[in-house]
C-alpha cells in the first residue's frame, strides 16, 4: 500500500518558530475586555495577558477605543531592578551647589534610558557622626539647577505592615527618566545601607518602565504624577542574594532576616504604587471594568513553594518557619490591594460590584530538571547542528516551546521532514518509547510517568477547540503530551546529559503539569449580586469564568468563548439559562 501524504497546510513556519504566548499577536479569540468595550462599557486593562501590542486589540474594538484604556509595563523596560554596592563609588567631581557638608564625597553615574542619574554620598552637617550618611541624587546633571533631585539617608528595611506614608518617607520621589523614543517612565531608589567609611553601600533602584498600551501621552504623564508604577523584581533580586544573606539559601536559616525584611519592604513599596495606580485610573475614568494582573504572587509561588511545601525534600522545619510568614506577607500584599478596589466600589453603594479573583495555576515543588529533547536526541530522532542548535533537516520530532509537549517535524511545517502518516507514526511511538524508557543515572527512577497524544487528551483542548485538527491543519500545542516523574520538570532547551538538578539549589516552583494534579488547580472566587453566598462549586475550567461574569454583567459572551456559566454558582433568581 502506497504511503499516505499529509494534507498541506500552512507552511510559512517551521517546527522551531514561536511568538510570546503573552502577546496579543497570539489572539485566536476575542478577549472579553474587548467584549466589554464594545458593548458600551467603560474598560481599564492595567494588567493582563494578550493585551500588548495594542494594534490587534485596536483592530478588534472598531469604534470602542473611546471607552477603552490600557497601560503596561512589562514591554516598555528602561533599566532593570538591581541593588549597587560600593564598587560603583569613586571620587567625586564637578559637583555645585551642594549641600552642607564635610570632608570629600563620592560619587555614581548611572545610565537609565537617554537619561544619566548622578549620585553624590557625604558627610552631612545634619548628622552629628563622622562619616557617610546621605545620598543626593540628580537627574541629567551635577549642578544645582537640576530640575530632579533628592537626599536619602541610609535607613533599615521598614516593617511590611508599616503605613505607605512612613515607607514612601525614605524612598526617592518618581525622578522621571526617558526611553529612545522619548517615553518617560519613573525611577526609585531606595538607600538600605551606607558604611560611614563608605566600604559598603547598599542601594536598591527600582524596576524602571514606560508604559504601552491605549491611551494618551498626558494620560500616562498623570498616572506617574499620582503615583502608579507597577511590576518590580524584587523576588529576583532577594534569590540573587543581592538584598543580604536570604534564608532561603540554607537548610539553618542562617540569614538575620535582612534580606526579608527588604524584599518585604520593596514589594508593599510596590503594592503602594499598584494601589495609587489603581485609584487614579478608578476617580479618573470610572470603569465599569477594571482588569490588573498582579505578578508579586506568582513569583513568589515559583520561589517559596519547595521549600514551604512540606512534602519537598528541600523542606525542612526550620525553613517553613522561617519563610512561610514572608511568603504570607506577601500574599497580604495582594489582599490590602484588593481591599483598596472593594473600598473604592463602595463609594457607589447604587452599583454594587461584581468581583472576581483568579489565578492561572497552581504551585508544585521540582529538584531535578529533565531534558526530552537530550533523550529524543540519544534515541536518533533528533540531531544538532555545528553551532549547537537543532537541526531540523536530521529532526523528525522535538520539544518546540514547552518541554512539556512534542512535535513531530511534518509537512505541516516548513522544513519538515516527516512526509508520509507512517513516518509520522513511527517517530511518535519512538520518541514514547524512549522517553518511557529513560532514567535517573544516579537514582534509578523513570523520568516519566506516561506520554499522552493529544487527540486521547481532548478535554484539555491540545488540539484547535479539542475536535482534532484545526481548520488550518495545524497543531495548537503538540502532538505528545509528557506526565515528568514527581519533583521533576522538563526544559526544552538542549543540554549536555538527559538529566541534572535544579539550578537551583533549593529546588523550583513550577507549574504546567496535568490540571488533575491537586497542586495545579487554581483560586477562582467570585462575589456580587447574583452570587450565592457561601458555595464551593466543583472544579471550575478557566474557560468558564469569562462566560460567567458575562452573564452577571449582562453581557454578551466573547466571540469564540467555549465555556459555559457556572450557573451553580449563581443565585435562582439569576439562573437565566
Amino acid at each position: 500500500m502506497a504511503a499516505t501524504p499529509f494534507t498541506p497546510g500552512p507552511s510559512e513556519h517551521t517546527v522551531l518558530d514561536g511568538r510570546r504566548g503573552f502577546s496579543a499577536e497570539a489572539l485566536e479569540a476575542e478577549p472579553f475586555f474587548v467584549t466589554a468595550a464594545r458593548a458600551g462599557r467603560r474598560v481599564v486593562v492595567l494588567g493582563a495577558t494578550q493585551y500588548i501590542p495594542d494594534r490587534p486589540i485596536a483592530d478588534r474594538l472598531g469604534l470602542a477605543t473611546d471607552r477603552y484604556r490600557s497601560f503596561s509595563g512589562f514591554e516598555g523596560e528602561v533599566a532593570a531592578a538591581r541593588v549597587l554596592d560600593a564598587s560603583v563609588l569613586r571620587p567625586a567631581g564637578g559637583w555645585s551647589d551642594l549641600p552642607p557638608h564635610h570632608g570629600a564625597p563620592r560619587e555614581l553615574i548611572l545610565r537609565l534610558g537617554t537619561s544619566d542619574v548622578y549620585g553624590l554620598v557625604f558627610d552631612s552637617t545634619e548628622d552629628p557622626q563622622d562619616g557617610f550618611d546621605r545620598l543626593l541624587l540628580r537627574v541629567g546633571s551635577k549642578d544645582g539647577d537640576a530640575p530632579q533631585q533628592a537626599v536619602l539617608a541610609a535607613e533599615p528595611a521598614t516593617h511590611s505592615d508599616a503605613s505607605s506614608a512612613d515607607r514612601s518617607r525614605h524612598w526617592s520621589p518618581p525622578l522621571m527618566v526617558s526611553d529612545e523614543e522619548g517615553r518617560r517612565a519613573p525611577a526609585y531608589f531606595r538607600l538600605f545601607e551606607l558604611a560611614a567609611d563608605g566600604s559598603r553601600l547598599s542601594l536598591a533602584q527600582r524596576h524602571v518602565a514606560t508604559f504601552y498600551g491605549r491611551h494618551e501621552p498626558a494620560e500616562a504623564d498623570a498616572f506617574h504624577a499620582a503615583g502608579g508604577a507597577f511590576f518590580d523584581a524584587a523576588i529576583r533580586l532577594y534569590a540573587r542574594g543581592a538584598l543580604g544573606t536570604a534564608q532561603i539559601a540554607s537548610p539553618q536559616a542562617i540569614g538575620d532576616g535582612t534580606a526579608e525584611g527588604r524584599l518585604l519592604e520593596m514589594i508593599a513599596f510596590e503594592m503602594d504604587r499598584t494601589i495609587d495606580g489603581s485609584r487614579f485610573a478608578w476617580q479618573t475614568w470610572r470603569p465599569d471594568l477594571l482588569f490588573l494582573y498582579l505578578p508579586t504572587t506568582d513569583s513568589a509561588g515559583h520561589l517559596f513553594t519547595q521549600v514551604i511545601d512540606p512534602t519537598s525534600p528541600f523542606s525542612t522545619p526550620e525553613r517553613r518557619a522561617a519563610l512561610w510568614p514572608v511568603y504570607a506577607a506577601i500574599v497580604e500584599q495582594a489582599d490590602r490591594w484588593l481591599g483598596t478596589v472593594l473600598d473604592l466600589a463602595a463609594e457607589e453603594p447604587e452599583q454594587p460590584p461584581v468581583v472576581a479573583v483568579v489565578s492561572d495555576h497552581g504551585m508544585t515543588w521540582s529538584g531535578r530538571d529533565v531534558f526530552p529533547n537530550v533523550i529524543l536526541e540519544q534515541a536518533g530522532l533528533l540531531a544538532r547542528a555545528e553551532d549547537g542548535t537543532i537541526d531540523l533537516e536530521r529532526t523528525s520530532i522535538l520539544a518546540a516551546e514547552s518541554g512539556f509537549f512534542l512535535r513531530v517535524n511534518d509537512a505541516r511545517w516548513r522544513g519538515g521532514i516527516v512526509t508520509t502518516e507512517a513516518e509520522r507514526e513511527r517517530a511518535l511511538t519512538a520518541a514514547t518509547a524512549a522517553l518511557l524508557a529513560a532514567r535517573d543515572p544516579e537514582r534509578g527512577d523513570a523520568l516519566f510517568q506516561g506520554v499522552t497524544r493529544s487527540d486521547e487528551l481532548p478535554a484539555l483542548g491540545l488540539r484547535d477547540r479539542a475536535v482534532g485538527e484545526s481548520t488550518t491543519g495545524e497543531l495548537v500545542t503538540g502532538d505528545l503530551y509528557l506526565h515528568p516523574a514527581p519533583g521533576t520538570y522538563p526544559q526544552r532547551r538542549l543540554a549536555s546529559a538527559a538529566v541534572a538538578p535544579s539550578l537551583s539549589p533549593w529546588g523550583d516552583g513550577h507549574h504546567g503539569y496535568p490540571p488533575e494534579n491537586r497542586d495545579m488547580q487554581a483560586i477562582f472566587v467570585l462575589g456580587g449580586p447574583g452570587v450565592r453566598s457561601g458555595v464551593e462549586t466543583p472544579p471550575v475550567r478557566q474557560i468558564d469564568i469569562i462566560p460567567t461574569l458575562a452573564h452577571l454583567l449582562e453581557l454578551p459572551p466573547p466571540a469564540d468563548a467555549c465555556g459555559r456559566v457556572l450557573f451553580e454558582a449563581l443565585e435562582p433568581s439569576d439562573n437565566r439559562r
